[in-house]
């Protein structure tokens, strides 16, 4: 195989060079100025200084004139994920998801779920929006999965007080939030994303969402719900002594999601939540494409080594007293 075939030339960056040859003159510049500081017997070390001076500085000139071109080192292939989707997840954090009839109760098995739904997605463009009775987005978008997973581990729901405004379960208006968040931010792109909606209960507050369901159609951006427990289940008492019960609406789930090209799916366990989100995973990156990429390895730090190296000896060698 040639030599050239290892050898890949940049373009792209040449002010970065041109700077750095700048750089390189001024420490000519520099050492020339102070050149009768040098007091080396260099000429006792360089039994031929013509030939030597000449030598370097022909290396110098090459260093000079192929800088410019960031030349780079072609290294080994590379895998590399193309075209990964945007993930906006609708996470419901209503007071009925501290029910444990999923143990210990739905809220921490839905967040254990959902840490390592994301931890099997590294690179994702992943943002969080929080609801009960208002949405609001908790974490922004972001492809750094460390950090996800980190705020996820930290979630907790005393994080969000039982407030008059917060109480009740808004899904139409998290869904309209989440389709604003992508739409706005990656609307123009063929595959804006896709939207997992999380909830354990019925809508009670706020927009219809099975219209912001239609309007998630319109954008080609399709919704996956998750209902997460049984029915009906306690949740305490009203000030009567009589309990309250969170309901538990899955057909109306499944009429969300009918009008777009996701899916509605019922869990009753945590093993149950894992296959659903593996599954949704699976549906996700049928969207990537996986490509193989040639490692580059730059190599103009080092030849600006080099370069300082060489000058270096250069100005020490034409400037140095002899004795």
């Amino acid at each position: 195989m040639n030599l050239i075939d290892f050898i890949y030339l940049d373009l792209s960056n040449w002010y970065i060079s041109v700077f750095g040859m700048f750089l390189v003159l001024f420490l000519m510049f520099i050492l020339y100025f102070f050149k009768h500081h040098f007091v080396v017997p260099f000429s006792k070390v360089f039994h031929f200084r013509f030939i030597s001076e000449k030598l370097l500085l022909f290396v110098i000139l090459i260093i000079l004139f192929i800088l410019p071109l960031n030349p780079s080192l072609i290294g080994d292939r590379v895998e590399e994920v193309e075209n990964v989707s945007n993930i906006q997840i609708l996470f419901d954090v209503s007071l009925s998801m501290v029910v444990d009839d999923m143990k210990p109760s739905r809220f921490k098995v839905a967040k254990d779920s959902l840490y390592e739904f994301v931890d099997s997605l590294h690179g994702y463009n992943i943002g969080i929006i929080i609801y009960s009775g208002i949405p609001f987005n908790w974490l922004p978008f972001t492809t750094e999965t460390n950090a996800v997973l980190s705020k996820i581990d930290d979630f907790n729901l005393s994080e969000f007080p039982p407030t008059m405004s917060f109480v009740g379960t808004a899904v139409g208006d998290a869904i309209y939030l989440g389709l604003d968040n992508l739409f706005r931010l990656y609307g123009e792109g063929s595959n804006p994303g896709s939207i997992i909606l999380i909830t354990d209960g019925d809508t009670n507050k706020g927009t219809d969402p099975e219209q912001a369901a239609k309007y998630a159609d319109a954008l080609g951006i399709p919704i996956y719900g998750i209902g997460i427990g049984k029915t009906n289940q306690n949740v305490g008492t009203d000030s009567r002594g009589l309990g309250v019960a969170a309901k538990f609406n899955f057909s109306l789930l499944e009429d969300i999601i009918s009008h777009t090209d996701g899916k509605a799916y019922h869990v009753t366990s945590s093993q149950e939540l894992q296959e659903v989100f593996d599954s949704i995973k699976n549906e996700i990156k049928e969207n990537e494409v996986v490509v193989y990429k040639n490692e580059i390895i730059p190599l103009s730090y080092y030849l600006y080594f080099i370069l300082s190296i060489l000058i270096t000896i250069l100005v020490l060698i034409r400037f140095s007293s002899i004795y």
